[in-house]
């Protein structure tokens, strides 16, 4: 997209690197879930060195609240890339994958909400209506994309299977 539109935009990503769940394959094939989390990470640095050498990528081994926190007071920061960045300023497109909560959910929206520019984008993870249990309230994505909704300051753009909105005013 950057390339079709030619734009030069920061690219900028958190993510603690941390799952809450172990996963019976994991252990099926001797590996604990910290050993899965290094290995997680080592392919996302690899895959984002390989794919995406022409973008400066800024990436931070954060959670969203601590990256948040960063950003609001425009801190200079150095991402897992070793290259430097002045947090803070509008934001343009967020992609929030998140644990699913929906109090976490809303935090991070609530959060991007403050920053997100006058038509940028968001696409909520797995909160498509037909992804599982969005409906019946174990997935609380679905519940905060209805609220982002019902502000009237968002529009969707697409839905099925993950919502995207658009900030209309």
């Amino acid at each position: 997209m950057m390339d079709k539109y030619n734009l030069v935009n920061k690219i900028i990503t958190t993510d603690p690197f941390k799952f809450t769940e172990n996963d019976e394959a994991l252990l099926g094939i001797g590996k604990r879930m910290d050993e899965y989390e290094i290995y997680i990470k080592k392919q996302f640095i690899t895959n984002m060195e390989f794919w995406s050498k022409k973008f400066e990528i800024f990436s931070f081994d954060l959670d969203s609240n601590s990256f948040f926190r960063r950003w609001e007071l425009n801190e200079k920061s150095i991402s897992m890339f070793g290259n430097h960045i002045n947090m803070g300023g509008q934001i343009s497109f967020v992609f929030i994958d998140g644990d699913h909560s929906y109090e976490q959910t809303l935090k991070d929206f609530i959060n991007v909400d403050k920053y997100l520019q006058k038509n940028g984008l968001i696409i909520f993870d797995d909160s498509g209506k037909y992804h599982e249990d969005a409906i019946g309230g174990k997935n609380g994505v679905y519940k905060v994309v209805k609220e982002c909704i019902q502000t009237k300051r968002y529009k969707v753009l697409h839905e099925n299977p993950n919502f995207l909105v658009q900030k209309i005013n």
